[in-house]
């Protein structure tokens, strides 16, 4: 059989196929190559940058030559009775169709975290399509070799493979090699945005370490520009649930936290702005690593304060340095994608545009593995304090990391619990909650960035009823028990009772309370009443005043000044020592015991409720720092437990 007699000859779908052909092979081979290098080459260099938006840009052009060609290659096909080569030749079709929406995909709404199926199906497809194009031209080539010895004129598309294909395709690629060249050198010729200096004069009031008397550290041995820290504002353009979290967040407040605020200006007022590099390892980075806190450093107001513990806070960090707490961390810039130093518009689209569509190197910079290990939490959630802040000497305040490793959730004690998961801080405190953000898992859900634990205060305080409505939730999900028991009179004595209140922790990985657990108040209350509901004996109520009746039993630690006086005010620069601790340690119990008379008017039953109650600091403190005695912060209601009195 010959295609002698075929329509194709002379016809005008035959001139308007060669228009495209050359183009559509040149550009699908440069695509496959630039897009080849892209992939085994997935560096981070400047070139590489330029050679993925160029792979991007030049798809999108093929495309485009793609739908044009095909059109007029299936009408112009239709005269060829080969069944095998036009098998071929639609398989190419369907999955170079493939290789483009999955491609337009990518281009369009990025690579998502639960959708990298379609990445590797790209891919995939793309050394399929190119495999079966070849295969598609070979047998066109050895068709048409007939056709070629009976001087019979040949299609466009067997003709395509010469030297004008050969041309076109080098000229293509060496077009885009140079245009590469020149855009990456230009661009790293530029001067950075970054001014990676002190923001002020640095004062070396505690020694010649930058960061002193906080523990933490930069990968540079520098103070970073505030911006390579900070602009948390732009990881919302693309994680804007995560970001809202966040901002709701005690790690978003850290800074401009009221309470925080007041303890801070307090320190400046008794050891000076350079004192307050101790907290703001953990509560201000962005101050601490750019050179803030020095004289002249803005303490009020400013992207360090606003963003407390911003985006890069946590997410910078690549390593911890030790479990001394008090910020012992390194901290390890981002590798900035292209004008990732700009606020310009234009630039910073072209930035979010490149990460949209490669986040390779911003899945590393963000998901460094320290970041789900608990060492990462130690770094800020151990803490102590010593003679460069105190004058006197070492004072361990609070241990949450070392109380979760020796308790039963880390696994690394004794295992005494039936359960023998490891349970760790980021499996409390970063729940799984339903999301469509790019870094949501296969199965919908990211971990939630409100950091839910035990501060009721501010989000009252500031009205964030949400987040106060979350943490409740999280305080009362029976993460602590208390049950009620009453000994059994055996001395004989008239109407007499004794009651033991249990309060065991259940599900807190550490001690509670933690962190200030110097001016946290949780406490026991007890109320029995009779019949008529009048009051036969209290313990732990709150009086008009809005304190607790101070014989109740507290958890708390009691710190002490160097002449022994309480330390109220949380001003740890002055705390020398405890003295009294009482602090619930994971998976342990506490029993608090009454005894009390039970007069001759009241009526029985008699009805015992005991209640775990929890307050996010005291009045004293509460009322100190706001300067309003009026405050009433709200009170959470943890466990509680009734019981009927025998008498």
């Amino acid at each position: 059989m010959t295609i002698k007699n075929s329509p194709l000859q002379g016809s005008a779908l035959l001139k308007k196929e060669q228009r495209y052909v050359n183009t559509f092979l040149s550009l699908l081979f440069l695509v496959t190559l630039n897009g080849f290098i892209t992939w085994f080459f997935n560096g981070h260099d400047t070139w590489q940058q330029w050679t993925y938006l160029f792979h991007t840009l030049t798809g999108f052009w093929l495309v485009y030559v793609f739908i044009v060609f095909a059109f007029q290659h299936i009408r112009l096909a239709q005269g060829f009775k080969r069944p095998g080569q036009a098998s071929i030749g639609w398989l190419s079709l369907l999955i170079f169709t493939l290789v483009s929406v999955t491609g337009i995909v990518i281009a369009i709404i990025g690579q998502y975290e639960a959708l990298r199926w379609i990445y590797k199906l790209h891919i995939a497809s793309g050394i399929a399509v190119i495999s079966l194009v070849l295969t598609h031209l070979f047998l066109y080539r050895w068709i048409t070799n007939t056709a070629k010895s009976q001087k019979i004129k040949r299609s466009s598309f067997s003709q395509t493979i010469n030297k004008q294909f050969a041309f076109n395709l080098g000229a293509y690629t060496a077009g885009s090699v140079v245009l590469i060249f020149l855009l990456s050198l230009l661009y790293d010729a530029r001067t950075t945005n970054f001014d990676d200096q002190a923001a002020f004069p640095f004062q070396a009031d505690y020694g010649p370490g930058k960061f002193l008397p906080s523990l933490a550290q930069t990968s540079t041995d520098s103070f970073l520009d505030a911006r390579r820290i900070g602009r948390s504002e732009k990881c919302g353009v693309c994680h804007s649930q995560i970001t809202k979290e966040w901002q709701s967040s005690m790690h978003g407040r850290s800074a401009s936290d009221p309470f925080f605020q007041k303890n801070l200006h307090s320190l400046v007022d008794k050891k000076g702005i350079s004192a307050t590099r101790y907290c703001a390892g953990c509560h201000m980075p962005i101050a601490l690593l750019s050179g803030e806190l020095s004289s002249g450093g803005q303490l009020k107001q400013g992207m360090h304060i606003e963003e407390g513990v911003s985006c890069m806070g946590c997410h910078g960090i690549s390593k911890a340095i030790s479990l001394e707490g008090v910020g012992s961390y390194l901290y390890q810039p981002e590798q900035d994608y292209l004008f990732g130093d700009s606020d310009h518009l234009v630039t910073t689209e072209i930035t979010n545009y490149l990460i949209k569509i490669n986040p390779r190197q911003h899945r590393l910079d963000m998901a460094r593995d320290v970041l789900s290990d608990p060492v990462n939490c130690a770094t800020c959630h151990e803490q102590y304090i010593d003679k460069d802040l105190n004058d006197w000497g070492w004072v361990k305040l609070q241990s949450q990391y070392q109380a979760w490793v020796e308790g039963p959730f880390s696994t690394h004690s004794n295992k005494n619990y039936a359960d023998e998961k490891s349970y760790r801080c980021q499996d409390c405190h970063f729940p799984l909650v339903d999301s469509d953000d790019p870094s949501a898992n296969k199965d919908g859900k990211h971990r939630s960035h409100r950091t839910p634990a035990a501060n009721t205060a501010v989000p009252y305080v500031l009205g964030d009823l949400e987040q106060l409505e979350i943490v409740t939730k999280f305080l009362q999900a029976d993460r602590l028990s208390i049950t009620l028991h009453q000994e059994k009179n055996e001395t004989g004595e008239v109407n007499v009772a004794r009651l033991h209140a249990s309060v065991s922790s259940d599900r807190i990985g550490h001690f509670f309370p933690a962190g200030t657990i110097d001016i946290n108040q949780p406490w026991i209350e007890l109320v029995v009443t009779d019949a008529k509901g009048k009051d036969v004996y209290t313990s732990g109520t709150i009086n008009d005043k809005n304190k607790v009746d101070k014989d109740a039993r507290f958890y708390f630690s009691s710190l002490v000044n160097r002449q022994g006086k309480r330390v109220w005010k949380h001003d740890l620069f002055n705390a020398v020592g405890e003295s009294y601790g009482n602090l619930l340690a994971p998976g342990k119990a506490d029993i608090q015991s009454y005894e009390f008379e039970i007069p001759n008017w009241a009526k029985a039953p008699l009805e015992a409720k005991v209640r775990l109650r929890y307050r996010k600091f005291n009045h004293d403190y509460s009322s100190w720092a706001l300067e309003d005695e009026s405050i009433s912060l709200p009170i959470v209601d943890m466990a509680e437990d009734t019981l009927e009195l025998a008498f």
